[in-house]
């Protein structure tokens, strides 16, 4: 079967939140894991022990820190998602690069803890809004990033820059580290990430070591 370009963007789209949901559920599900181990640790405590006494007190305390700080976790993968999930409307609108970039690589530090290597941002401190489709954003940004990831060998860095040079802002991905030999086998065409780049009002370059997402502001 035939498709046209439109179409693939398309199934690149559905696939691109699938993997983002995927990494997400998992990510939430072990902080559940961890809360439901450390409740039955403290529950196997209190029910062999006397609370009143100042070690016992102490031993629960620690899966109690623990029940606090995964929860804390959870809510943030949530909320996170949460506004991923607002951007997918697919509506034009004011959007605001770091929050942006940052989301992302929220919903996505598992992929880089499973490849070992390590997410780095840089961003320079004086970047405006830009008028554009969020989701278009962060879906062209997610897969030139997971270009680069699947070519770094472990202990890499990859890292996020955020610049402003004049009227031209830019979003760079900068692999660094060894680098597997992966040159022929792009798992995301450019000239679809050039269709999507000239669709929403963008302009991208992707070579080799880097890739870059260019606003005209």
């Amino acid at each position: 079967m035939n498709l046209d370009e439109g179409s693939l963007v398309r199934i690149n789209q559905l696939k691109f939140i699938g993997k983002i949901l995927s990494v997400y559920t998992h990510d939430l599900n072990n902080q559940l894991g961890t809360i439901k181990e450390a409740a039955g640790l403290m529950e196997d405590i209190i029910e062999h022990g006397n609370a009143k006494n100042t070690r016992v007190q102490e031993e629960l305390a620690k899966p109690l820190h623990s029940i606090d700080r995964r929860v804390g976790a959870a809510a943030f993968l949530t909320n996170t998602l949460s506004v991923f999930g607002r951007g997918m409307a697919g509506e034009t609108s004011s959007l605001n690069l770091k929050d942006s970039v940052g989301e992302l690589l929220v919903l996505v530090k598992r992929m880089a803890a499973q490849r070992r290597v390590e997410f780095v941002t840089d961003f320079q401190h004086d970047i405006p809004a830009v008028t554009a489709d969020p989701i278009m954003f962060q879906f062209l940004l997610f897969c030139l990033m997971e270009e680069h990831l699947m070519g770094l060998k472990a202990k890499g860095r990859l890292i996020f820059k955020i610049t402003r040079a004049g009227k031209v802002l830019s979003v760079v991905i900068l692999p660094e580290g060894e680098v597997d030999s992966v040159e022929e086998k792009r798992t995301f065409p450019e000239g679809m990430a050039q269709l999507i780049a000239k669709t929403h009002g963008f302009s991208i370059a992707v070579k080799s070591r880097e890739s870059c997402i260019m606003f005209h502001v």
